[in-house]
């Protein structure tokens, strides 16, 4: 895997680490199940850290039509993508046009943080106690 997740409490969170085109399968069968288990929708967080490298094609294409059924158990999805500058901030862009382009993927929202991302959580879960347990199972950059 080219990725590292968990699910805590009611939040699915994804670490990128080197994107492949079978990870969104593999995570969509992850949120599917942590769906069931929980009896309910997650809200999925999926970080691409700045060092991170950018997917390839068919991994992006994958990513798509994964996320638009990903959304289906998910009440939010916060895409972060953590680098600075052009390069980063081309990668937010395409990727708020393909959200706006998709009918389905209404409730996806782009960071440019980790931190920005949770500040939209207050009041949905317990933002230092989700934080905590991302940094114990060394989700965090």
């Amino acid at each position: 895997m080219s990725y590292k997740a968990a699910l805590i409490d009611n939040v699915y969170y994804v670490r990128w680490l080197e994107p492949d085109a079978q990870d969104p399968n593999r995570i969509f069968r992850e949120v599917a199940q942590a769906t069931k288990t929980l009896g309910g929708p997650v809200i999925y967080i999926g970080v691409s850290p700045a060092q991170s490298p950018a997917p390839d094609k068919e991994t992006r294409q994958a990513m798509v039509r994964v996320f638009e059924h990903l959304n289906q158990h998910c009440t939010a999805m916060h895409l972060v993508f953590e680098a600075k500058g052009f390069k980063a901030s081309i990668k937010r862009n395409v990727m708020t046009g393909i959200l706006l382009a998709s009918r389905k993927l209404q409730n996806v929202k782009v960071h440019r943080s980790e931190e920005e991302a949770l500040a939209q959580l207050t009041d949905q879960v317990d933002v230092a106690g989700l934080t905590s347990r991302m940094a114990e199972l060394g989700l965090q950059r």
